[in-house]
């Protein structure tokens, strides 16, 4: 069942359901709580990201436009890395959490400049898409070469 990271977090908290799965910072707001004990941390399965999606019909008529914002995403996330405390406190505040959880999160998220989808990173995702196919996850196989698009 999907709930949104709040919710889940209720559910988890009243016992309505023993595990869920969640990104940062959510993750790290629990975890430095201690009241939540990790399970899986999808080490090894060859989840590279972030990623960055849009529908196949946009993203192929504004293919030049689509090019020019990735490269402004990237320039944001250089300047969120180069104002580190800055950036903390301001996605705090917007996020409404503490800045130590926002600290934490930074600390285990690695730089992520927009980089084109390389065929390693192609694979990796095949193979967890498999997985998740292989154990009823995923409803039907996923082509992921077949969705990605890559810049003229």
């Amino acid at each position: 069942m999907y709930l949104a990271p709040a919710d889940a977090r209720a559910a988890f908290e009243r016992g309505s359901v023993d595990a869920w799965a969640i990104w940062d910072p959510f993750y790290s707001a629990i975890d430095l709580e201690g009241k939540a004990r990790l399970l899986a941390d999808g080490q090894g399965l060859g989840l590279i990201g972030p990623f960055m999606l849009g529908s196949r019909t946009y993203v192929e008529a504004h293919g030049a436009f689509v090019g020019q914002l990735l490269d402004e995403i990237s320039q944001a996330e250089a300047l969120t890395r180069s104002d580190e405390a800055g950036s903390i406190r301001l996605l705090a505040q917007f996020l409404g959490l503490p800045e130590k959880v926002v600290q934490r999160s930074f600390s285990h998220r690695p730089a992520s400049p927009v980089l084109p989808v390389s065929d390693e990173i192609v694979a990796a995702q095949q193979r967890t898409a498999q997985l998740f196919f292989d154990n009823k996850v995923l409803p039907k196989r996923v082509d992921i070469a077949g969705a990605v698009w890559r810049r003229q």
